[in-house]
Formats: structure tokens, sequence, C-alpha cells
């Protein structure tokens, strides 16, 4: 009997410790500071979420994700829109690389976990959290830290309507279009193109070899004035806009008729 209440002593004891030890191991996670979910890439503008933060070399950083997805967290430059590097001179950036549950029924209750230190100080940053897969449903995350993470909309660049005039060159009577884009967002748009089309006959066919180069556009800021010259015939002009920030490139369509 003495042996048997003994072992049941010792029992509890190591049970006691092993709750102990969890409940410090819980008390150590660093605030839960976002959530959301996150799409595949057939919803291109909804496979990514930016994140303003001040990171410190050291801070840990845990991200928690439930479904099958090699999930990617990345850290940039408010500003510059560049990567962070590390101290070897490369961009700080996480992927989980660990086994993915591809049960139909159980993907999406498995959660996944990331255990990672910030490098260096990024005192001016934007945390980029993104779904890479092609076909994925809905990827739940959370993100857990001691910096606060503020989340930011994605930039949309405005095309404002654009002023069309005839002007005489050496190649004949041409159409000059000049036109500005807008960036009405709180975070710049670091590499802005515009590739044209003559839709005159809703075929789309290219104007130019390559995109025209918008450039970099601040925040609450429009680009300056750009002007491209094409040919008379041309009676409706679309332009799709490429903006690329942090690494994601989202694209917007706009149609003019020129007279």
């Amino acid at each position: 009997m003495r042996s048997l209440l003994k072992t049941l002593a010792v029992g509890l004891t190591l049970a006691a410790c092993v709750a102990a030890h969890q409940s410090a191991s819980a008390q150590t996670l660093p605030p839960l500071r976002a959530q959301g979910t996150l799409y595949n890439s057939s919803n291109p503008g909804l496979t990514f979420a930016y994140y303003a933060v001040n990171l410190k070399a050291g801070d840990p950083l845990v991200v928690k994700f439930k479904g099958p997805s090699h999930f990617i967290v990345r850290i940039y430059d408010r500003l510059s829109g560049k990567p962070i590097l590390d101290r070897n001179g490369l961009p700080v950036k996480w992927q989980y690389n660990g086994t993915l549950n591809t049960n139909a029924w159980t993907a999406y209750t498995t959660w996944y976990t990331m255990n990672l230190t910030m490098p260096v100080n990024a005192p001016d940053a934007i945390m980029v959290v993104k779904n890479p897969e092609i076909a994925s449903g809905g990827i739940a995350y959370q993100v857990y830290c001691n910096p606060v993470l503020v989340y930011v909309p994605s930039p949309t660049p405005l095309v404002l309507r654009p002023t069309f005039q005839k002007v005489w060159t050496s190649l004949g009577t041409k159409i000059q279009m000049n036109y500005q884009v807008s960036n009405g967002a709180s975070l710049p748009i670091p590499v802005t193109t515009v590739q044209m089309y003559d839709n005159t006959y809703l075929t789309f066919q290219s104007l130019f070899s390559a995109p025209q180069s918008v450039g970099y556009i601040p925040a609450y800021s429009t680009s300056a004035t750009q002007s491209v010259k094409f040919n008379t015939t041309v009676t409706r002009i679309s332009l799709t806009v490429y903006s690329t920030v942090y690494g994601e490139t989202k694209t917007t369509g706009f149609t003019f008729l020129t007279q």
C-alpha cells in the first residue's frame, strides 16, 4: 500500500511539473498582434497582407497558420520598398518548409508554427505575410511579437483622366496623351509601370514593345506628368498599371476615349 501511495505521489509530482512547464511555455509566447485569412493566387490581391512595425535585432516572432501552405514572412524598409538585409547581405525572409497535412478532410484543421528571430534592426519596416500556394483555400494566420503591428492596406494606383491633342511630328500627325498616376494610400508605390493597348476594335493590340516606366510614387502623391504619342487611328486606349509594392505586384486597368 505504501509503495502504491509513493508511486501515485511521484506520478502526481511529475504531472504537476509537466503542467507547470506547459504553463511557463505559454507565458513566454509574445502577444498576439495580428491575425487574418489569406487566399490563393486566384485572388491575387488577397494572397498577402502588410503590417507596419518597428523591429529590433533579437525580437522573437511566432507565426501560426492553419492550412496547407508554405507560408512566407518577409521584412521590407517602408520608405524605399527594398528588402531589409541580414548580416550576410541577404533579404530577411522565412518560409515554412515542414511537412504539410494535405488530407482533404483534415488539412484545414492543422496548425503549423514558425519560431523566428529578427536578425537585424528594422526601425521603420513593413512585414509581409504571404500565402504562396497556387491552389488552396483560406489560410488562417496569427502573428505573435512584442512590437505592435499595424495593418496597412495595399496601394491601388489611379490613372487621372488623360488629356489628348494632335501634334505634328517627323512621322506625321500623332495623338499625344498626357497622364498622371495617383497614389492615395499611406504607403509608397516604389515601382510603377504602364502598358498601353490600342483597344479601338476591342482587340488589345500593344502600342509599345515594353511598359512605360512611371517610377516611384510617394504616399498621398501623384506622379509627374507622363507623355506618349501614338497614331491617330487609335480612338480607344486601354492602360494596365503594374504597381510593385514590397515584392507584390498588382494590376489595375483603365480605358479612355482619345477623341
